[in-house]
Parts: C-alpha cells; structure tokens; sequence
C-alpha cells in the first residue's frame, strides 16, 4: 500500500495523522506540489483531479483524504478512531461531512489568501473574499465552540478522525490569520488533538519555515 502526499498540506497531514495512529503499514511517497512533483504520470494515473493525497492498495486508487482516512480505519481496524458501532461511526461521518461542506470553506479561504499568495507570490490578500469567509468562520466556529464546551473531543471521550480531519483545517491558523482567538473551547481542544503522539509525529519538519514565511 502506497500513500502519495505532500505533508505539509493540511489533507495530507490528516491522513498521514491517521497512518501513524493506525500504525498502519503503507508506504508514504513525499511530492512536492510547490515544486510540481505530483504532475508526472506515475501519480497522475491514480487522480483524475490530479491533487494529492492519493492512497493506492494494489489495483485499487483512492483520493480524496476523508474517504482515504475512512479506507485505512477500516483496513487497519477495528479501531476507536473510526468506531464500528453504526451510530457512533454516524455521528464521526456526520462531523466529517460537516468539515468537508462548511468549515473547509472559509479556513482554505484564509490559508490560500493570506498564507498561501505571500509564499507562491501570488499578490496581496482579496479582502472582500477575507470578509465573506470571515462571517461563514464565525458560523463555523461558534458552533464547533458550543459542541466542546461539553466534549474533549469531536465525538465525546475519544479521538475519531473527525478530530484529525477538522484539526487539519486549524493547522495553520496563526500564520493564516483565521479569527479564532476569542473561541478557548476550540483553541483548548486543538491543543489536545496536537498532543497526541499522531500529530506531534508528522507534523511537518519545515512548518515553522512555512510560517516564518507567510508572516
């Protein structure tokens, strides 16, 4: 089993999240997307969207890193990260659904405008898109917000890939700029997630250097 990725990016980072808690046995093959690595054909065969990350399990290729994420839990399972009993893995898909239909959006709206542009010299920030993902963040956050108040996790007790998949649109929050100082139940559970042996592993080694970067 062979995972394509680049780690730094916040999909790749989640699933490769979920490999080292799983600790499953997949190959992991780094292209570099700033540098164009994922465009040659031995890669390209895998995604007809051409994007990364890409899990590939003898004849069968998937992408998509919440699907990817899902394939592995239940490859490498049974697992509480992805739990077999059918309401408590609805209530991680409905979370992962959430991440993927409203939070993603205005969070890759900050990465790509104020983090992103400055590094690929793209030009300055569009600050009538920062205003229009800022109001759909608020909506985001004050939900996720209320949910911890009485969670220590996305799904209760235990991690699940909801807090992998969700943790990763925050993994570059500071250097992004996304307004989420004034949510702490949102900011504490992210550090939890962080602490976890996971995450510390593969957090990428030049994510400081990114930072420095976009500063």
């Amino acid at each position: 089993m062979r995972l394509y990725c680049f780690p730094p990016s916040h999909h790749s980072w989640r699933v490769l999240a979920t490999v080292a808690h799983l600790k499953a046995d997949v190959d992991v093959e780094v292209a570099n997307l700033l540098k164009g690595e994922h465009k040659v054909a031995e890669i390209q065969q895998h995604n007809i969207t051409g994007r990364l990350p890409i899990l590939v399990d003898g004849d069968f290729s998937l992408w998509e890193s919440n699907a990817i994420m899902q394939y592995l839990a239940d490859r490498f399972g049974p697992s509480s990260l992805y739990p077999e009993d059918t309401q408590k893995r609805a209530d991680v898909n409905r979370w992962l659904a959430w991440q993927m239909c409203h939070l993603a959006l205005p969070t890759n709206t900050f990465l790509f405008q104020n983090m992103l542009k400055p590094i690929l010299d793209m030009g300055a920030p569009d600050p009538a898109k920062l205003e229009e993902a800022a109001e759909s963040f608020k909506d985001c956050a004050v939900v996720l917000d209320r949910h911890l108040q009485t969670n220590k996790f996305i799904c209760g007790d235990e991690l699940t890939l909801a807090d992998f998949s969700i943790a990763s649109c925050f993994a570059y929050a500071e250097p992004a700029k996304m307004p989420w100082s004034s949510y702490d139940n949102v900011q504490a559970w992210y550090q939890r997630v962080a602490q976890t042996p996971a995450w510390s592993e593969t957090t990428p080694e030049w994510e400081a250097e990114t930072i420095s970067a976009a500063s």
